[in-house]
């Protein structure tokens, strides 16, 4: 993972497994995914992932690793996460920006997650599924915007998919692409 010196440039790299651990600031992005329906593709993250195990997120989340943009990771993690090729969807619309920070089990309950997160929305044409390639996700369900807003309420999804979600949410359906 790259290590950032304050202007933004990359100074050194670590280990993924070091970065909470030693707060270290890092990059993500997260993909939400409309069906023509109006209900939200979403994953079920693996019961075994470290951090947030089991909770629901958005239809891909991943972290920019050392070498790569915002973009190329977003292609990979399309693809790693749900499946999908990101050529294949329709509307792909850059959503906003926000900064995460807050204490992660990382580290024995030390670790420190500060992670600035570039989110995009996008159409999943019909007849496209969602299908894990990398182990890191249980499955995949569509929800409606009540649904997800119910199920945020109640805890179910990871810190940073809550405030996806509840920006799109917040849009209105009508903003899918």
């Amino acid at each position: 993972m790259p290590v950032r010196a304050a202007d933004g440039t990359v100074c050194a790299t670590v280990e993924r497994g070091a970065v909470r651990v030693l707060g270290i600031a890092t990059q993500a992005v997260h993909l939400v995914g409309w069906r023509s329906d109006g209900c939200l593709w979403l994953q079920q993250r693996a019961f075994t992932k470290p951090n947030d195990p089991g909770l629901w997120d958005t239809l891909m989340g991943g972290t920019v690793s050392a070498g790569e943009t915002v973009q190329q990771t977003l292609v990979r993690e399309t693809w790693e996460e749900a499946g999908l090729h990101l050529a294949d969807l329709t509307g792909l619309r850059w959503g906003g920006q926000f900064t995460a920070s807050r204490h992660v089990p990382d580290g024995g309950g030390a670790g420190y997650l500060l992670e600035d997160t570039h989110w995009y929305t996008v159409q999943v044409p019909d007849g496209l599924l969602p299908c894990n390639q990398d182990g890191e996700v249980d499955h995949f369900e569509a929800w409606t915007p009540q649904a997800v807003a119910d199920a945020m309420q109640a805890g179910l999804f990871t810190p940073e998919a809550c405030w996806v979600l509840s920006q799109v949410l917040m849009q209105g359906s009508g903003q899918r692409g």
